[in-house]
Order: C-alpha cells, then structure tokens, then sequence
C-alpha cells in the first residue's frame, strides 16, 4: 500500500529511481535475489519509466533471506531513510503468523526527520510451498506459479540492469491480463494473483 498519495512525478520521480537503483545495489551486493514487483515490473517493462500516476515502488525477496535484507539495508543512509517492517497477523497458506510480510523503507520528512517523509519502496517478502509463492499486499492473499521465481530475467532501466520474474512477460499477464494498455484507475485488489 502506497505510504502517500503523491504521484511519482518531478523531484520525488527522481528520488524513487535513486533509492530503487541504491536497494538494488545492496541486495545485489549481499546476493539477494530480488524481483521488480507491481506497477514499478510493469511501469519498466511497458513504458521504459516509472509509472507517472504510481506513488511507490515495490519490489520482493524470497522469505529465506529476509533478515539478511534486514542487515543489508542498514547500510542505506539513517539520516534519509527509516526502514520498517511488519509481520503476518495470522497463519496463511505457506507461513505462519508472526512471520515477515513486509519491509518499509520510507524517506524522512526533510523538515522533521523522526516523520516519515512522502517516498516508500515496499519489499514483499514471498513464501513459498512445493508449487506456489505467496505474499501479502494490504489486505489481499497473492499467488502465483513459483516457477517465476526460480531464477530472474533482466529488464533495462536508465542503462541500469534490474532483476525481474522469471518469463516476466507472462507474469504480468497473469497478473494484469492486458498489461500493455495503461488503466490509471487500477487497484491491486483486482490483480489475477490475488486468492483471498
């Protein structure tokens, strides 16, 4: 969910992309595999740019690395950015409650730091079963086919490479049918992942 309702536009479309390129860095450097998620996947692969109406950006990590990435982004300057995160409230189909569900990394309000600012990049932790990965984004239970994260595809973005789902094509499919026609109005709610 998006932390403001501030689009991706101007000062804070630049900032997105530094602080997405800086996660990435580090998740690359500490080998986490990480995948480009949501409207920031489909944004990249679609329009070559962030999605301008989007108010986040989102990416996912395997739930195995989790509090590697947890250590990891502390290397991200605390003076910029607060990192957060939140726990499942109930048991669900591949985890159990209490375990991870998200990581917030949020700018700091410039003028109060201990606010938190109008920019945040969602890592949605996915868990996996024998055939499927499943995560949670605001209210909904997501799932798709874990073939699509057995390994990764790279996209090109501002000459910058970035780690998406495998057969990230098909997976944005399933996730929006015709992904290839803008719907501003759009609500991840109505995503073909969503189970519950």
């Amino acid at each position: 969910m998006a932390s403001s309702s501030i689009p991706l536009t101007g000062k804070k479309r630049q900032q997105a992309i530094k602080l997405l390129f800086a996660v990435a860095d580090i998740l690359d450097q500490h080998n986490i595999i990480y995948h480009l998620e949501g409207g920031t996947l489909l944004g990249i692969v679609r329009d070559k740019d962030l999605i301008p109406w989007d108010t986040d950006i989102d990416i996912s990590i395997p739930a195995d690395r989790y509090k590697d990435a947890i250590k990891a982004l502390k290397k991200l300057p605390v003076w910029q950015w607060r990192i957060r995160h939140h726990n499942m409230q109930d048991n669900g189909p591949a985890w159990k409650k209490g375990d991870p569900r998200i990581i917030k990394v949020k700018s700091r309000n410039p003028l109060i730091p201990l606010l938190p600012g109008d920019l945040c990049l969602d890592i949605f932790i996915k868990h996996f079963d024998k055939d499927y990965a499943y995560w949670q984004a605001g209210c909904n239970i997501m799932r798709i086919d874990k073939s699509f994260h057995q390994g990764f595809d790279t996209v090109e973005f501002n000459h910058k490479k970035l780690k998406a789902p495998h057969e990230h094509q098909q997976y944005l499919a399933i996730k929006y049918g015709d992904w290839k026609t803008p719907q501003q109005a759009w609500h991840y709610s109505n995503e073909g992942t969503v189970i519950q």
